[in-house]
């Protein structure tokens, strides 16, 4: 999976870290503040696994929580739904 922010780090403001290089550098991102609303859960989502950096499974279960939103709905369609996605995703972070 894709980390592309570090938790500790991102304020959720319009800005965050993006990894360049191998390191860290600031950049700004020109999102929707819906946009914003579903990295903000998806740190929230990061912090809940235990995990220090915002991934793209982060992401995911950020959309699916989204009731209201086009992921949710067309995941849905496919049987995809948040509590399967974090169920398997907190197993693996067990095992």
């Amino acid at each position: 999976m894709r980390r592309f922010a570090p938790c500790r780090q991102f304020t959720g403001r319009r800005s965050c870290f993006g990894r360049f290089s191998g390191g860290y550098h600031l950049t700004t991102m020109d999102l929707t503040e819906r946009a914003w609303q579903v990295v903000r859960q998806a740190r929230d989502e990061a912090r809940r696994l235990g995990d220090e950096h915002i991934g793209t499974d982060h992401l995911l279960l950020a959309m699916l929580r989204d009731a209201d939103g086009a992921a949710a709905y067309v995941l849905g369609d496919y049987g995809v739904d948040y509590a399967g996605v974090y169920a398997r995703l907190a197993g693996e972070h067990v095992a």
